[in-house]
């Protein structure tokens, strides 16, 4: 593994504050409705923060008193000048430094805390694809409940839900309301349920999350939810076939740096799709996790090649400098986004194939592409890695774009922003692809997570999935191993 130079990236993060000083002395003013020097000179050293916090190069005291003294450095040089009160502005004044109130000071895990690839996590004892979809009126509107996969533990069963209101009065209530259950066994039993999720982002109407019945027995034949709304019933039958989906693991440690290169990477590779025109803002970022990784000595000088025989992954780990030639070469293929071709010349950027293909099918999102909608029922367990473990309960494609819903137990870091404008900082140390039928990749990012009573994650699949797929290989790369699993999709 990769040793940090603590010294070299603390001196590094304050150069870059004294490069942000300089530059700005001689800046002109900002134009309507765009940050001031101030705040933009804030916002460019979050991510070199971010990072070099990450993997333990810099101490949180440190960074969050850098940047306190370039903000009271950059305010005493240009804010008299350069800031209107009356002007519109997208960010806000920070109060003192803008570090997240939740920022993880460490993504390095204790002595012994780390656990392989497809390792036992505990109480996952059954996972069941369900595929049913579920219609009734309550209070004037039409709801449709789609419920995906259960999985079953000693202390719960759990069902991984999406919900949506149809009809002229969709909206004039949450969602939410209609989904208030009780549930039942095949011994008798009645049990308490609990909801955990969310609004679907950009929709009013929509509902994504779990629904738990506590306290079931391990040894249930069935487990019937009713609805209070509308009295419908669904009867998931436990005892059913699961989904056979063979999933094989491999250990392949790597760095914690190269693990949060590589996902910043695929985070601007995927919002590439939707803001293309801010595909230079994306590059910039990527470049400054780059330099700051590479400062404090984060980076592997080379990577080992994968083992003989073992399945071509998504993202191999890189030879000799590959790995940082390729972010290199990613950031100027962002940048021409936003030319008047959209970055058409993509054969010969000397990317890794899974790269252009997500490259070429946002291209085609962009010309219009729309993926047919439907959900499709997985449930796969994929096992434990990095002391997380992964249930894949479903698909659903809306809107023309694809959604990848899963259960998970232990994860424990949540997702920063450092980025204001709205670009997602780096979410975890996952690398998540998936590979359709025709052999095309698509890498998918994480949307909405809830922890607690109902843990799940949501993330969107870009390009999309079409509709036509019938199986699509998932898999999921962390810092001590790989999963991956060929997985049926039960269309309904």
């Amino acid at each position: 593994m990769v040793g940090v130079d603590a010294g070299r990236a603390e001196t590094y993060l304050r150069l870059l504050a004294e490069a942000e000083v300089r530059s700005a002395a001689g800046a002109g003013s900002a134009a309507v409705g765009q940050p001031d020097v101030v705040h933009a000179g804030i916002w460019r050293m979050l991510a070199p923060a971010w990072v070099l916090m990450a993997v333990g190069a810099v101490q949180a005291d440190a960074a969050e008193t850098i940047l306190a003294d370039l903000q009271l450095a950059l305010q005493a040089r240009c804010l008299p000048r350069q800031y209107a009160e009356a002007r519109p502005a997208r960010l806000p004044r920070p109060t003192r430094f803008p570090l997240p109130a939740r920022f993880p000071p460490r993504l390095t895990p204790e002595p012994g805390e780390e656990s392989g690839a497809g390792g036992d996590a505990a109480d996952v004892l059954q996972v069941v694809p369900v595929g049913c979809r579920v219609r009734f009126a309550d209070q004037g509107q039409n709801v449709e409940v789609c419920i995906l996969a259960a999985s079953v533990t000693p202390s719960f069963t759990r069902i991984m839900v999406t919900a949506r209101a149809h009809g002229p009065m969709a909206g004039s209530r949450p969602v939410l309301d209609s989904l208030k259950m009780t549930a039942r066994d095949d011994q008798g039993g009645h049990y308490l349920t609990g909801l955990a999720g969310d609004v679907a982002p950009g929709s009013g109407d929509k509902w994504r999350g779990t629904i738990s019945a506590w306290q079931t027995p391990a040894d249930m034949e069935w487990l019937e939810f009713r609805s209070l709304a509308g009295h419908r019933r669904v009867r998931i039958d436990l005892l059913a076939a699961p989904a056979i989906a063979p999933v094989t693991a491999e250990d392949a440690p790597v760095s914690l740096g190269e693990r949060l290169l590589t996902a910043a990477a695929e985070r601007a590779l995927a919002a590439a799709g939707t803001e293309s025109a801010r595909g230079g803002k994306h590059a910039e970022i990527l470049d400054a996790i780059a330099a700051a990784l590479a400062a404090a000595g984060a980076l592997p000088a080379a990577g080992a090649p994968p083992p003989a025989g073992a399945p071509p992954p998504a993202w191999a780990p890189p030879a000799a400098g590959l790995l940082a030639g390729h972010v290199a070469t990613l950031c100027v293929v962002l940048g021409a986004l936003g030319s008047a071709d959209g970055g058409l010349a993509l054969v010969d950027a000397g990317l890794p194939e899974p790269w252009l293909d997500v490259l070429a099918g946002l291209r085609r999102m962009r010309a219009g592409y729309r993926a047919g909608n439907g959900c499709a029922a997985i449930g796969v367990d994929l096992g434990e890695l990095d002391g997380t473990r992964f249930v894949l309960a479903g698909l659903e494609n809306e809107g023309g774009g694809t959604y990848l819903y899963l259960l998970v137990e232990g994860f424990r870091h949540a997702g920063v922003q450092w980025d204001a404008f709205g670009s997602d900082g780096v979410p975890w140390t996952f690398s998540w692809w998936l590979r359709d039928e025709a052999g095309h990749w698509h890498v998918a990012m994480p949307d909405t997570l809830r922890t607690g009573d109902g843990t799940f994650l949501s993330m969107e699949v870009l390009p999309p999935l079409s509709r036509s797929s019938d199986s699509v290989e998932v898999e999921v790369t962390g810092r001590t191993g790989r999963v991956r699993c060929r997985a049926a999709l039960a269309w309904f």
